[in-house]
């Protein structure tokens, strides 16, 4: 589950750099030249999500229009172990960790905005909308379960445009969460603030 869209992303990756400069350029319906070109995004966040800090990583791949505005697909999941107290009485099961190990997971449709994309360095606001999943296995404290849960998430993005080919760049943005709910847990708590840092590969 957390391999397959990474391998997808990585053969697309593969084929970025073989398309021919005349596979960008369309015509729309005024006769105008434009341009459509893709890129791929991995990205590490450190962001507080069930009230605790975390590490997500996260990869999309992007259609990029005019070199302005952009589409794409992401996936996000949290790289590191986080753990919360999901049943009230757990502390009587085990008092020495009352808390129950958890897992989550996203994908969202992405829009973004490039401003200044012509210059050494852009600003670009974006907007993801998607599903949200978090999980819990089984443990002495219970059985497992899923709670899947609309998500949002507004960011904006400092770019530096390194090369044709390259961009690196900051981000700072948050979540909103809104689904089911189970005992303790409730999917807002999915919600929280990040900031993160990214690699932009593909043609620009």
């Amino acid at each position: 589950m957390k391999t397959a869209p990474i391998v997808l992303l990585l053969f697309f990756h593969s084929a970025l750099f073989a398309q021919k400069d005349s596979s960008r350029i369309a015509i729309d319906s005024s006769g105008k030249k434009g341009s459509i070109s893709f890129f791929v995004q991995f990205e590490g966040q450190g962001a507080y999500i069930f009230n605790q800090a975390a590490m997500v990583s996260g990869a999309s791949l992007n259609m990029l229009i005019n070199k302005k505005f952009y589409l794409g697909a992401k996936y996000n999941i949290a790289s590191t172990a986080m753990r919360y107290t999901v049943y009230s009485f757990a502390s009587t099961i085990d008092p020495t960790e009352p808390r129950s190990q958890i897992y989550y997971q996203s994908v969202t449709l992405n829009f973004g905005y490039i401003l200044f994309a012509t210059k050494k360095f852009s600003f670009n606001p974006e907007l993801g909308v998607g599903w949200g999943e978090c999980r819990k296995t089984t443990d002495s404290k219970g059985g497992p379960f899923k709670l899947n849960h609309f998500l949002a998430v507004p960011s904006v993005n400092a770019l530096w445009n390194a090369h044709k080919n390259f961009r690196l760049g900051v981000s700072l943005g948050g979540r909103v969460a809104y689904g089911q709910n189970y005992q303790l847990l409730q999917s807002f708590h999915a919600s929280g603030f990040y900031g993160g840092v990214f690699l932009r590969v593909g043609r620009f």
